[in-house]
């Protein structure tokens, strides 16, 4: 974010960030001689992240664009209907410039609806965005960015033209300036629609003016700074204020007038956050007046496209520090092009009240204009280059840095200069080794961390991802640490946290602060596995320094820490439910001590959540209250209550006024010790079940409002549960009978009593009957034992068929007493709840997605007495969250509801990917996958939406995809091997999910195939000529071609090596020639030589050298008379002769140099050859074999017959 150097910062872009203007004063114009200020330069300041102004412009202009088929007429009542008038026609383009003295937007908004009108924008502001013997470059140093983009080796190969004009638009340019000197051609000021004289000071801000020095300062002038370009000139285009600051339609007119003036580069260090039409007009203008168009990137350090920079037809430059890696202000995205120096960059500028003519900064601004130079090096040396061959040009041959390939931070790498002109490859700049816990590129390969762990940040780009197993709903706080900012630093890590649920649903993102800040994220979790990711806002890297992650639990899981409700009384039995009628939980509880023993109280909801004072309620006889059920007995809608006595069950109707009425006892059920109210026979009335001391029973209610009273169990229990435990949709029984469990199966002929057993030493002291898996079917559970390790929760779980199996066991606190179940999370799963009444805690044990169990969460402790009795779940606080309630010694403890784990939003798309974000040493044949996190549609799985790209090239590499829907597992199968030590991306995006979302943004990874050497060329052949050889080749499979190195010897063994024999040859060609030694045998190989210096196997192939001889019958003949001329051919390795090859017969005149073929013969099998010739002057004959794929040729001797007439 905000970055605090206090100096070395471009003006940025448009500066693209702000800078002090550098302000003239008399002072500056009586600086001192350059011996006195030793030509020292003044630092700027540092761009930073909040620099890039959000759609700033023209509060009173509009650019217009009408339909062609509009008349002038309609046009002008568009305009000037809505009190608008037109100022003048941006030249380039189609638009024109209408000025209000109303608002301009609220006029664009209203000429866009009009039919005359066919496109309309604001006005939007942009902001600034051979060794030489020059004294920075070649004394202090200060120029070594420019050894970074290889400048010494360019200049050996192009020094520019002054033709190469470069138009610099800009805030102007200072041409007085002495390293500008004879630099100017005249040039023209936008804002003020008047020219600019060549060699004149037209720079009010001083950007401008260290844009052109970097690209055209006198360079071997023994002056001051190397300009990158040597001999070029600059045309100064204003179109920035003396703020920094332009508005489209000035930077329109600029480019427009530039393009028309003969200007070949233009360098555009300028920009904003805004797409504009008419500036994308003005740059297609201007390309298509055969200009290049250079813009710096941005200073912003975001991702978002910055504008000319993200336009196809221009070239934008994103800025690295001397060593090639991507500084931590430079904007990034798919649209940037190339890399260059933006770090502690020297140049002219516009003298200061200090005297200063010098100055330092940092930015895309000044990357920019090195790639504008070397951009004139290239169009020098290739006149006939167009914008796009000049741009295919620069980016094909820059080094690759950050990561393998074509990426967001370098695009296609950092501009070499030397390559660019054809001085060859230099070695890719280093990816960094892969840091601390690496690799944790994805969620599957995460590392595991508690409190406190450490990382780097290595790559640029890199996500470092951490799982964090949070063992119960808890508060907790997750914090970043970044390194400390260090001004003097080209990457600082402004560090974005995000946190990601097990389904990979985003919980939260913080990027709030500055860099080197730390960032927190206060988050509510449930149990379970959480994914924590860490990356760079900028994306550069600081893979040297590390940084924090630390995680701090905060209070509490679940629930918070209990509040009290004070009473009198000390409560037993819990329950909840509504009994007063507004539509709020409220709170009963059988009172067992204190004040009102054997009453009722009810504790009221407040409207504003909370309980009220009791409402105390008396039971006959005033016998005190085993256990309360809420349920409307009565079906008027409205919650009664029932208690279990031992007078008997008595029932408590509420009535139409909202209050209790007295209780009714139901009869001939003395000695109740528990009581449930279910529907057992599906009759649609409410039954009974009743536990005594001695049996359990079912009430089944009759039509006359009676009971029938039939015995179930002949055993008594403490408690009952009830519910389908056996799928056959009636209503079971669980009672507990401390050391095991009856299940009293309700079926159709009767009931039916299975035990299940309880290993405990104090037996099960609570059970709950719900469905704890999320299976949909009811389990049994129990919590049992005293102290540890006998205290643990016990669950048979229903299976399928209807059966308990089991049970599972697990730990639970000591002396686990009510066991209850609800959904305390709120995730739609039943949990279970447990209170220790001698250890004064509840603990809950959540629910997992996948039907198990947490392990228990303890609460924080409460006033509790030994024996807890009662439990009750609901919401008791009005915000619609379940909170638990326990006994306390005087009164309740209410623990409420925590707020259940922090919302969660969108799902990411990825889980996984094969190999490795910037993994290395991938075979030729690498198969890739991709696993998602969301269920996609199989049938959006294609070779469109996943994909593997060439790194290089960003074609895609043919290959199938296949899809496992039950893994969620994409594989991408190349139909051909790939290139070695070679860059590739693995791309996917436009996949759908099952709700049919579409994937908007894309996923990418990258990664590098083994180096290995290259394979040998194919078909290499060597064609023998006279004292010559042509040798072919076709190219091997390979993409990271360096060179062929062809070398020779004489004789039958080839060279052993490629410093061995005479080098033929050296390059990229498929062919070359070779000048031979006749009647010598040759022996040549070929090597083939990759980018890291690796060689293929070497094909050899031999011509064989040879020799003709000459002889004629006679060396005088008389006039009209034939002379036979004979030759034997023969190898001159072995002797023998060479038979069946075509043997050429020449003569020429004695004195001449034209030679004649006469004939053409082949050689006989002892390799003769003769033919009878009659001259008509005195001649010269040779014999000549031209040689073959086998051999070399040679030619005889020379053989003169003489004519006499």
């Amino acid at each position: 974010m905000l970055t605090r150097r206090p100096f070395a910062a471009v003006l940025t872009l448009a500066l693209i960030a702000p800078v002090t203007a550098m302000t003239t004063s008399t002072t500056a114009s009586a600086a001192p001689t350059p011996a006195a200020k030793k030509l020292a330069a003044k630092d700027l300041p540092r761009p930073t992240r909040a620099a890039a102004g959000d759609r700033d412009h023209d509060p009173h202009t509009v650019l217009v664009k009408f339909k062609k088929s509009s008349s002038k007429a309609t046009r002008d009542r568009a305009v000037q209907g809505r009190g608008g008038r037109v100022a003048e026609q941006l030249g380039g383009t189609d638009f024109v410039k209408v000025h209000t003295n109303g608002r301009a937007d609220e006029l664009a908004s209203r000429l866009s609806a009009d039919p005359a009108v066919a496109e309309v924008t604001l006005d939007y502001i942009r902001e600034s965005s051979a060794t030489p013997n020059d004294y920075f470059y070649s004394t202090t140093h200060e120029q070594e960015y420019l050894k970074t983009v290889r400048m010494p080796g360019a200049w050996d190969r192009s020094k520019g033209s002054l033709s190469q004009v470069v138009a610099v638009i800009d805030s102007g340019v200072n041409g007085k300036h002495p390293d500008l000197a004879g630099r100017t051609v005249a040039g023209f000021n936008a804002i003020s629609n008047v020219g600019i004289a060549a060699g004149a000071a037209s720079d009010d801000f001083g950007h401008g003016s260290m844009v052109a020095g970097i690209i055209a300062a006198g360079t071997n002038n023994s002056e001051g700074i190397a300009g990158v370009a040597w001999n070029a000139r600059v045309m100064p285009v204003k179109v920035l204020n003396s703020l920094g600051r332009g508005t489209d339609s000035d930077i329109v007119q600029g480019i427009k007038w530039a393009a028309d003036h003969g200007a070949k580069i233009l360098n555009l260090s300028l920009g904003g956050p805004t797409d504009s039409p008419a500036l994308h007009d003005a740059v297609k203008y201007a390309t298509g007046k055969g200009a290049v168009v250079i813009v710096a990137a941005g200073n912003t350090g975001a991702d978002r496209p910055m504008y000319p920079a993200a336009y196809s037809e221009a070239i934008a430059v994103g800025a690295t520090d001397n060593a090639g890696r991507i500084t931590d202000f430079s904007t990034h995205g798919s649209w940037v092009d190339l890399a260059a120096p933006g770090w502690g960059i020297l140049s002219t500028g516009r003298p200061d009240a200090d005297g200063y003519m010098y100055f330092v900064g940092d930015g895309t601004s000044f990357a920019a204009p090195i790639v504008a130079g070397i951009a004139v090096l290239v169009r020098t040396k290739n006149p006939s280059f167009t914008p796009a061959q000049v741009a295919s040009r620069l980016r094909s041959t820059a080094r690759d840095a950050g990561p393998r390939g074509i990426d967001p931070f370098y695009g296609a790498g950092v501009v070499d200069a030397t390559n660019a002109l054809g001085g060859g490859w230099a070695a890719d700049f280093a990816q960094p080794s892969a840091g601390v816990n690496e690799p944790n590129d994805v969620p599957t390969r995460a590392i595991g961390f508690e409190g406190t762990t450490y990382g780097q940040l290595g790559v640029e780009g890199d996500v470092d991802w951490y799982r964090y197993d949070s063992p119960s709903q808890r508060q907790v706080s997750i914090t970043v640490t970044p390194p400390w900012f260090d001004t003097s630093l080209p990457q600082n890590v402004d560090a974005v946290l995000a946190i990601y649920d097990q389904n990979l649903k985003l919980v939260a993102e913080v990027d709030q602060l500055a860099e080197g800040d730390a960032e927190t994220a206060s988050v509510r979790l449930s149990g379970g596995s959480y994914y924590v990711s860490v990356r760079n806002y900028n994306g550069s890297r600081v893979g040297d320094r590390d940084y924090t992650l630390s995680v701090q639990p905060g209070p509490g899981g679940v629930l918070n820490p209990a509040s009290t409700v004070s009473s009198s009384a000390s409560y037993g039995p819990l329950a909840y439910g509504d009994v007063n009628g507004d539509a709020k939980g409220d709170v009963l509880a059988g009172v067992v001590q204190g004040t009102g023993t054997g009453q009722l109280h009810v504790l009221r909801q407040l409207s504003a959540g909370g309980l009220g004072a009791p409402v105390a309620y008396e039971t006959s006889g005033s016998s005190l209250v085993r256990n309360v059920e809420v349920i409307d007995v009565d079906g008027d809608d409205l919650d009664d209550v029932v208690v279990s006595t031992d007078v008997g069950i008595q029932v408590f109707r509420q009535t139409a006024t909202h209050v209790l009425a007295a209780p009714q006892v139901v009869p001939d059920t003395t000695g109740t010790t528990f009581v449930k109210v279910v529907d057992l026979n599906g009759d649609g009335r409410l039954d009974l079940v009743q536990s005594t001391a001695t049996d359990v029973a079912a009430l089944l209610l009759q039509e006359d409002g009676t009971y029938l009273r039939a015995v179930i169990d002949t055993v008594g229990t403490s408690e009952i549960e009830v519910g389908d435990l056996d799928g056959d949709g009636r209503p079971d029984v669980a009672t507990n009978q401390s050391s095991w469990l009856h299940v009293l199966y309700n079926t159709t002929t009767g009931w039916t009593t299975t035990s299940k057993t309880v290993f405990a030493d104090f037996g099960a002291n609570g059970i709950e009957v719900a469905d704890v898996n999320g299976d949909s079917r009811a389990d049994l559970a129990a919590v049992t034992g005293g102290n540890s390790p006998s205290a643990r929760l016990m669950v048979w779980r229903q299976t399928a068929d209807g059966t308990l199996d089991g049970p599972t066991t697990s730990a639970v606190g000591e002396m686990p007493q009510p066991l209850e179940a609800a959904d305390l999370t709120d995730d739609g799963r039943l949990d279970l709840i447990t209170g220790h009444g001698a250890w004064s805690v509840v603990s809950v044990m959540e629910q997992r997605t996948d039907g198990t169990l947490m392990p228990a969460s303890p609460s924080s402790a409460f006033p509790s007495p030994y024996d807890l009795t009662g439990l009750a779940v609901g919401d008791v606080t009005g915000d619609g969250r379940i909170d638990a309630v326990a006994p306390g010694w005087s009164g309740l403890s209410v623990m409420s509801n925590a707020g259940g784990p922090t919302p969660v939003g969108e799902q990411l798309w990825v889980r996984s990917t094969t190999p490795n974000d910037f993994g290395s040493g991938m075979t030729l044949t690498y198969t890739p996958t991709v696993t998602f996190a969301r269920t996609v549609v199989p049938s959006t799985v294609t070779t469109s939406t996943v994909r593997v790209l060439n790194g290089r090239t960003g074609s895609v590499v043919p290959a199938t995809v296949t899809y496992d829907g039950t893994k969620r597992t994409a594989t991408i199968r190349p139909t051909t091997p790939l290139y070695d030590y070679a860059p590739y991306q693995l791309r996917v995006s436009g996949v759908k999910d099952t709700s049919g979302a579409t994937m908007g943004t894309a996923y990418t990874s990258t990664f590098r195939t083994a180096d290995i050497a290259p394979p040998a060329v194919g078909s290499f052949k060597a064609t023998g000529a006279l004292r010559a050889a042509t040798l072919t080749w076709t190219p091997p499979h390979i993409n990271d071609l360096d060179r062929y190195i062809v070398r020779m010897a004489t004789g039958s063994t080839p060279p052993s090596s490629v410093a061995a024999g005479t080098g033929v040859y050296s390059g990229s060609g498929t062919s070359a020639k070779v000048n031979l030694a006749q009647g010598t045998t040759y022996t040549f190989r070929i090597w083939v030589k990759d980018r890291s210096g690796r060689y293929s196997p070497a094909p050899s192939v031999r011509l064989v050298g040879t020799a003709a001889t000459m002889a004629s019958s006679r060396t005088s003949v008389a006039y009209g008379s034939a002379v036979t001329l004979s030759s034997k051919l023969i190898r001159k390795d072995t002797g023998a002769a060479v038979a069946g090859v075509p043997v050429q017969l020449y003569w020429r005149k004695v004195g001449s140099t034209t030679w004649n073929l006469t004939a053409t013969r082949t050689s006989s099998s002892t390799g003769t050859v003769s033919y009878a010739h009659k001259p008509t002057a005195s001649v010269d004959y040779m014999w000549v074999y031209r040689g073959s794929t086998a051999y070399v040729g040679s030619s005889s001797a020379l053989r003169r017959v003489s004519v006499v007439r």
